[in-house]
């Protein structure tokens, strides 16, 4: 088992699953992803910055481009994350981040549940 899967399978085999909604928007759109694993901030913040090397540089910002980021960050196996109308349907969330571009920044607000 390599290192990636021995990680995933220790999150999923020992550690309750922590649900998110992510929800990237610009002043056009707004994505909605849910992710079902082991998502606290600590953990998904840096995975969400690590997802500018995969989007547009400042200053264009576009929410589908970042999105599509996020989860080519996030994703490395099949289920887990994936693309929701609303993130406001899924109520068995523990937290919501908000990303938006502000100033030619990324912009990450927290909001926990529960």
């Amino acid at each position: 088992m390599g290192l990636k899967q021995s990680f995933f399978y220790y999150l999923t085999k020992f550690i309750m699953s922590t649900r998110a909604t992510i929800t990237v928007s610009n002043n056009d759109d707004a994505f909605h992803i849910y992710v079902h694993w082991y998502w606290y901030p600590e953990i998904v913040i840096p995975l969400i910055e690590k997802a500018l090397n995969f989007a547009w540089d400042f200053p264009r910002y576009e929410a589908w481009d970042f999105a599509t980021a996020i989860i080519r960050v996030m994703k490395t196996r099949a289920g887990g994350i994936y693309l929701t109308k609303d993130a406001d349907l899924h109520s068995d969330r523990d937290f919501h981040y908000e990303v938006t571009e502000l100033l030619w920044n990324l912009s990450i607000k927290v909001t926990p549940f529960k």
